[in-house]
């Protein structure tokens, strides 16, 4: 038996025919991503690892493929909740910082958001995502994380220091943010139209109670 035959036939053995993720693969597939937006949503995914993995690499590929595949259309790739990529899974890092290397040259913008700032000085990937981005967008932060990235990574003048540390959060008036770009460095204030606010609000008792 060849072993590198057997180890690939044993790694697809899940998704193959018989396998616990057979219903996922065995069918037509249906992904379309020729909409004006398109949004995929994985947190179902979260409990199982191996096939959040494998749905993962096929989603990049789909990705990148329309990204890359002309340069006459703008196009935008935004990825929430990146913590969850910007760790040890080197591929979907090193996806993300080949986004922000290449997209603008096919008139493409790749955006990533994560609650804190330290997520992206994880790895060399997540840094050069960070330092590629020409534009940056700082919420409110914990205090220490500041410290930590200010000390460690973050190179911020006094002035813009001070400013990061005073964004504020007023629930149901505003919400602050940093903005750091190639035009200006200001805090701005997010006010939201009382439908927009409870229609994106997560607190679980809002959500549960629009359910």
């Amino acid at each position: 038996v060849d072993r590198q035959a057997w180890e690939l036939g044993t790694q697809l053995t899940p998704y193959a025919k018989g396998g616990m993720y057979e219903p996922f693969f065995n069918g037509v597939a249906n992904m379309r991503l020729d909409g004006d937006v398109v949004c995929l949503e994985l947190d179902d995914l979260n409990d199982a690892p191996q096939l959040r993995t494998a749905v993962l690499f096929m989603v990049m590929f789909r990705i990148m493929h329309e990204m890359y595949l002309s340069r006459d259309r703008r196009k935008v790739c935004i990825v929430d909740e990146a913590w969850k990529l910007l760790g040890d899974d080197r591929e979907t890092a090193a996806f993300i910082e080949e986004g922000f290397r290449r997209a603008r040259k096919y008139k493409g913008v790749f955006g990533v958001g994560t609650q804190g700032v330290l997520d992206f000085f994880k790895n060399d990937a997540s840094r050069a995502a960070y330092f590629f981005a020409d534009f940056k967008l700082f919420l409110r932060q914990d205090p220490s994380q500041i410290e930590e990235a200010c000390s460690k990574y973050l190179n911020l003048a006094p002035p813009v220091r001070r400013m990061l540390e005073s964004v504020d959060t007023v629930d149901g008036r505003y919400s602050e943010m940093l903005l750091i770009c190639p035009l200006a460095t200001a805090v701005l204030r997010f006010v939201a139209d009382p439908l927009t606010y409870y229609s994106s609000n997560s607190r679980a008792e809002i959500f549960q109670a629009l359910e």
